[in-house]
């Protein structure tokens, strides 16, 4: 059975779309959706069959927090 990590990030600005094909990950909820639009701070909860690239989510100036494993 496929591991499946959930985890946060959060940050402000245009979101890393880009992160979504690079960590493989979703957002969790319609209103983890609906945060992807937003333009200020917000926290997002993701799902993903791997563990977040937290220096690449960094480099886009968000952070990323590892929850654990669903």
């Amino acid at each position: 059975m496929k591991k499946t990590w959930r985890f946060e990030v959060s940050g402000t600005g245009i979101f890393p779309f880009d992160m979504l094909r690079h960590d493989s990950c979703w957002p969790g909820s319609y209103t983890s959706v609906e945060g992807l639009l937003e333009k200020t701070g917000r926290v997002i909860v993701m799902y993903s069959d791997r563990e977040p690239t937290k220096s690449r989510w960094a480099s886009f100036g968000w952070a990323a927090k590892k929850i654990g494993l669903v």
